[in-house]
């Protein structure tokens, strides 16, 4: 049995700078924690994190990132989807993309959507219910608050270069 989610961050970057930003290369903004970027051939290691105090855990995660897509005017799509890299019997499997919406000339929201398998059969969804889906959500957003900063820092520097 899989659970939904969906996760958002707003973030003071146009639509128009992130969706450049990620048309051009989108592993590389979704690969800013990442643990090994320099096999660009391999699927992306990500480091996800939760801060849960006892749940504290940085897992690496082999993560399949699609293409950029203009869905239309004002938001567009990446396909994100990953496994937990060593305890795939321990970790959920997530499946979904990255969305970005524009809110005003100079805002946008990233919100991941999707949904993921929680590991262990019936005594993960046991777990997922009880406090489960509230680690994942917290790996989630951390990684849109790493991403965004590598969006903001590449925007920076691109408009630095001008």
């Amino acid at each position: 049995m899989e659970s939904q989610i969906s996760i958002s961050r707003t973030c003071d970057l146009s639509y128009e700078a992130i969706a450049e930003l990620l048309k051009h290369d989108p592993s590389q903004a979704l690969r800013a924690p990442a643990a090994d970027a320099a096999d660009n051939a391999a699927p992306a290691v990500v480091h996800l994190h939760t801060g849960w105090s006892r749940f504290d855990h940085d897992e690496p995660v082999r993560a399949q990132i699609g293409h950029y897509e203009t869905v239309r005017t004002g938001h567009g799509r990446v396909n994100l989807s990953w496994e937990a890299d060593h305890h795939k019997r321990l970790l959920p499997y997530v499946n979904g993309h990255l969305e970005v919406d524009q809110v005003s000339a100079a805002v946008s929201e990233l919100r991941y959507v999707g949904h993921y398998r929680p590991p262990l059969g019936i005594l993960g969804r046991l777990e997922d219910t009880a406090i489960g889906h509230r680690v994942v959500e917290d790996a989630i957003g951390q990684l849109l608050d790493e991403t965004i900063t590598h969006l903001r820092q590449h925007h920076a520097s691109g408009t630095d270069q001008s």
